[in-house]
């Protein structure tokens, strides 16, 4: 059944019962209506948006009177003090909540705030309509509603959803309490005030005439100008960045500082990404999601690494997006504390064509590369070895000390029982997933009595590999020219 303009939704049926997420004292909770049965009564009210004008007028009512009549008005009314739902996020309420109210917030409320993400409580509710605006008071006897209605320009007034709650809770009579019957302790409406009786003197029939003194001149008008708008920034920003893909409470988990930037220097950032580097709005998402603190960059930080990018460390033109989509946190890295310096220890190792390993350039020498320059030499290799390997296999400066090289290290000396002479020759070994490559091939150089050279091993295909072996094994010795030979190889093992 439709809803037509002014109805009431639901009025004395049974609440719907409802179960959602909440912030209460700035602690995520769950909310579920039916809890109340028999217990208190519920107020609920609906609001369409946070960070909005109007909408914290009805909070701040709720908010002040839970906070001066904290306990008596519970009692004697048997309320919940306020339950308020909305359709949008709990990070949402949160930071609404987390904001002082001369920033635009909430500040510390005494009541829940609920999310409904999916409008299934206000569609259930029947309040999911464009103009209409509804309390409901849910019984704690069964569950039942009772509603006001309110134009939704109209702002909630607390003191009447107050007394209908005292109305409603007071077993002596079912209808609507008239003014004078409101508890004494209640403010009384200015609108609903008694008519006072005014008393006007006696005029005699003769005519007096009365001179008036001149009216003063009226003072200039000076006009106002209006108030800046605080939340009018914070709005367009959140209004752009869902226009592009990005969730505003999810990067604001990430990176706090979003919500002091401003629209105007977030779109001039995005513009600058698609114009210089080529950037779509899905490279963009995924490099805000990966690197957040770019959107707050500078323009004049981000020119800086695209001309480092470019002259100093010979990236191409077309090569620009491939680069930053590959590696996003070169943007975030300053060309003269991290990039250059980077680059310059590079090229001191011999490492020329930096171009193909850009994504190194946000490494930090003294905690990225000097400790597995370090972690070689304890192994065993000298230091012109050490350079040597990564000078043919640069990559390996990326790769974890623990989780890489120390198990995969093991498992080489240990069980392949191999010499240090072939890792020197052929670093890529770092490269291979030791439970997926490494140990069933060489599990099945075993089975055949076969062993091979590391590149052969590992480099070739499943279908190559497997045909090498077959080859091996029905062939005669290989010759030590052959690539099939390995120096490790025993002719006692066939």
């Amino acid at each position: 059944m439709s809803l037509q303009k002014g109805e009431l939704p639901l009025v004395g049926n049974l609440a719907p019962d409802s179960e959602a997420e909440a912030v209460f004292y700035q602690e995520f909770i769950k909310v579920k209506l039916s809890d109340y049965i028999g217990k208190k009564y519920v107020i609920l009210f609906f609001y369409p948006l946070d960070f909005t004008f109007v909408c914290p007028t009805c909070e701040f009512d709720f908010g002040d009177h839970c906070i001066r009549q904290p306990l008596c008005r519970v009692r004697e009314v048997k309320h919940r003090t306020v339950g308020c739902f909305h359709r949008q996020r709990v990070l949402s309420h949160l930071a609404w909540i987390q904001t002082d109210r001369k920033s635009g917030g909430l500040g510390d409320l005494k009541y829940p705030l609920v999310s409904d993400v999916t409008k299934s409580i206000s569609k259930s509710n029947g309040v999911l309509i464009p103009d209409l605006a509804l309390q409901y008071v849910q019984e704690n006897s069964g569950g039942k509603l009772f509603s006001p209605s309110k134009h939704v320009e109209t702002p909630t007034n607390m003191q009447y959803t107050l007394h209908l709650s005292h109305a409603i809770t007071n077993p002596t009579t079912n209808s609507l309490p008239r003014p004078n019957k409101f508890p004494s302790n209640t403010p009384n409406f200015p609108s609903l005030s008694c008519r006072r009786n005014l008393h006007f003197p006696s005029l005699s029939s003769t005519k007096t005439f009365i001179s008036l003194p001149p009216k003063p001149p009226k003072p200039p008008e000076i006009p106002l100008s209006p108030p800046p708008n605080p939340l009018s920034n914070f709005q367009e920003e959140i209004l752009y960045l869902d226009s592009i893909g990005i969730d505003f409470f999810s990067l604001l988990s990430t990176h706090p500082p979003i919500i002091s930037a401003s629209a105007t220097d977030l779109k001039s950032v995005v513009e600058f990404l698609r114009s210089t580097a080529g950037l779509t709005t899905a490279d963009i998402c995924r490099v805000v999601g990966m690197c957040p603190e770019v959107l707050t960059s500078k323009i004049s930080a981000l020119i800086a690494v695209f001309t480092f990018l470019l002259r100093e460390a010979g990236v191409e033109g077309s090569d620009l997006r491939h680069v930053i989509h590959r590696r996003p946190r070169l943007l975030a890295c300053s060309v003269e504390t991290r990039l250059r310096p980077t680059l310059y220890f590079l090229q001191s190792i011999g490492i020329t064509s930096i171009k193909q390993y850009t994504s190194l350039l946000s490494c930090s020498v003294e905690q990225k590369f000097v400790p597995r320059i370090e972690y070689f030499r304890k192994i065993g290799f000298s230091q012109r070895d050490t350079m040597a390997i990564f000078r043919r296999f640069p990559p390996l400066f990326c790769y974890s000390i623990k989780d890489n090289f120390d198990p995969k290290f093991d498992y080489f000396v240990m069980e392949m029982r191999r010499e240090l002479k072939e890792l020197k020759e052929f670093p890529q070994y770092f490269s291979y997933s030791l439970e997926n490559r490494i140990k069933p091939r060489h599990r099945r150089c075993v089975e055949k009595g076969i062993s091979l050279a590391l590149p052969v091993m590992f480099k070739t295909s499943e279908e190559r590999f497997e045909g090498r072996l077959e080859m091996f094994c029905n062939s005669s010795i290989p010759v030590r020219t052959s690539p099939l030979w390995c120096a490790t190889y025993d002719e006692n093992v066939l």
